[in-house]
């Protein structure tokens, strides 16, 4: 199914459901809306936040910069075709989008607000250094990827 599609999952009995996240390179503008809607809207649908796909977002952005910008993907490679044709419109959108996704990625975490779930030390630490919730590996993670992204941009 692809992002930012409505959708309900129907049971005619009671039932336990589990689903994921899958990311691809051409729907990364549809992802972007959907991240969007889900900020937004996160009391209204089901599918609020999910922290641990963040990674794969990271690690598209990891090798759009080892394509584009270090060249250390040749053009017959299998991953090349996974890295946006910037020479077409919808290339580009695909990687400007998945860049504005990195970017935000601090922003459109719901940890980030949850501050009345933090244990007390951490809520203390937020208090006094308005620190956020997420992890330092983590927040050191979204500060390489954009600083790729920043990169990849000035490519």
């Amino acid at each position: 199914m692809r992002p930012n599609t409505i959708h309900a999952v129907y049971t005619p009995t009671s039932c336990v459901t589990h689903g994921g996240h899958f990311y691809s390179t051409s729907t990364m503008r549809d992802t972007l809306a959907g991240m969007y809607h889900t900020a937004v809207l996160h009391q209204l649908i089901t599918n609020t936040d999910h922290p641990p796909a963040y990674a794969a977002i990271r690690r598209l952005v990891d090798l759009f910069h080892c394509g584009l910008v270090e060249g250390r993907i040749s053009n017959d490679d299998q991953a090349r075709s996974h890295i946006p044709d910037v020479g077409t419109v919808e290339g580009l959108v695909d990687l400007l989008s998945t860049c504005t996704i990195t970017m935000l990625l601090g922003v459109l975490d719901f940890r980030v607000y949850g501050t009345e779930k933090m244990p007390p030390h951490a809520n203390r630490m937020w208090e006094l250094h308005d620190d956020t919730p997420l992890p330092l590996n983590e927040r050191l993670e979204n500060q390489y990827s954009r600083g790729q992204c920043t990169e990849i941009l000035d490519w």
